[in-house]
């Protein structure tokens, strides 16, 4: 909650900052020539530019950045996580598990029917098992 009471009242300054200004920094910010990352990595800057006469439009015309808020060049070792046994168990349990599947699909109708008939009462019935062993 703490959270966006913190964006809430950003939202308030930029809108009342903006206001206070009255679009005159949009001006500004068009004449620089300083690189502006919004231009190429928010889709509502293009908006912004094909839609002026939206007030909405102004704000975000009027935002700037020279980089992205997050920086997708890190590099986080998994190797401690992962494990060779698992894989290979895991790679061949669902290879197996889509060649029966698509098995089944291709089957005809009548056949992939009884197998749905037959493993309905199988599960029906071993859970009346169950419950009466309980």
């Amino acid at each position: 909650m703490k959270d966006i009471g913190k964006l809430k009242h950003k939202i308030a300054n930029i809108m009342r900052e903006f206001q206070q200004n009255s679009g005159t920094a949009v001006a500004a910010a068009e004449t620089t020539s300083s690189f502006n990352a919004a231009e190429f990595l928010f889709v509502s800057t293009h908006l912004a530019k094909q839609l002026p006469h939206l007030q909405i439009a102004r704000m975000i015309a009027n935002f700037s950045t020279p980089w992205p808020r997050q920086s997708y060049q890190h590099v986080q070792d998994v190797s401690q996580s992962y494990s060779r046994g698992a894989s290979y168990a895991l790679g061949s349990f669902s290879g197996l598990l889509l060649f029966l599947l698509g098995s089944f699909v291709g089957c005809p109708d009548s056949v992939q029917d009884a197998l749905i008939h037959m493993a309905a009462a199988a599960a029906v019935g071993y859970t009346v098992l169950l419950h009466t062993q309980l």
